[in-house]
């Protein structure tokens, strides 16, 4: 997926730009994490890449060869008078796909939601919700996903949970995740690739990396001074 030439305000009448000639392209089958402060633009550039952000500009041009994408956002945004089952098949109903349950078992086995299936939303804890939501994006197979802070509103055991859980996931599944955070922690666990943006306007890239992820676990040494590397640029990105 690539970027180009990206020209967008809020109020276009005002002159004043988010983004100006802004380009980014995104490589497959990689997680690549959008960091920066609130209001930087990182959902603003989720919501343009998944289009679901109309653009009017004449300049732009977004490409994109994808078949299949999902969208996961802040919140989990499960149908509460749906069972697990049915908010995860929803995407398949609206499709008119027919239901594999192999699929689903696989996919319910890797977020470990078996349990879950039967319930309904307000059964489920915000760690349990958030599984199910995950597992309504996979269940069409989709080559990307785009992730709003998805974790951020969890309890911190949760949170890391699912961070080890969506490391999993994409190494088994291969597809290309496109994750936004404000933490340069989860992005230091997670990325592949780390893109941060800064607070001005126009907004800019200031720091585009990429890295492997070669530590055991989140005590490890190569990992404290990846945050701590990030902890810098990240405060670069507020003067």
């Amino acid at each position: 997926m690539e970027l180009k030439n990206l020209n967008f305000s809020f109020t276009p009448t005002s002159g004043q730009l988010l983004f100006e000639d802004f380009n980014l392209c995104i490589e497959p089958n990689e997680i690549t994490v959008l960091l920066g402060p609130s209001g930087s633009g990182k959902s603003t550039l989720l919501r343009i890449f998944s289009k679901i952000q109309p653009i009017s500009s004449k300049k732009l041009a977004l490409v994109k060869d994808l078949r299949t994408e999902s969208y996961i956002f802040q919140e989990a945004n499960l149908l509460e008078w749906l069972t697990g089952y049915k908010n995860i098949m929803l995407p398949k109903k609206l499709a008119h796909q027919n239901v594999d349950n192999k699929e689903l078992k696989q996919i319910s086995k890797a977020l470990k939601i078996e349990d879950c299936l039967a319930l309904y939303p307000h059964q489920l804890s915000g760690g349990q919700k958030m599984r199910v939501s995950v597992a309504r994006a996979l269940i069409t197979r989709p080559e990307v996903i785009y992730m709003d802070e998805p974790f951020a509103a969890l309890d911190e055991p949760t949170r890391l949970e699912l961070q080890d859980e969506l490391l999993a996931i994409q190494s088994r599944f291969k597809m290309t995740i496109l994750f936004v955070t404000h933490s340069f922690y989860e992005a230091a666990y997670l990325a592949d690739r780390i893109i941060v943006i800064n607070q001005q306007r126009p907004a800019r890239i200031i720091s585009d990396v990429r890295f492997v992820r070669d530590f055991k676990s989140r005590f490890d040494d190569k990992y404290q001074l990846r945050v701590q590397g990030l902890s810098e640029t990240f405060k670069k990105g507020l003067a």
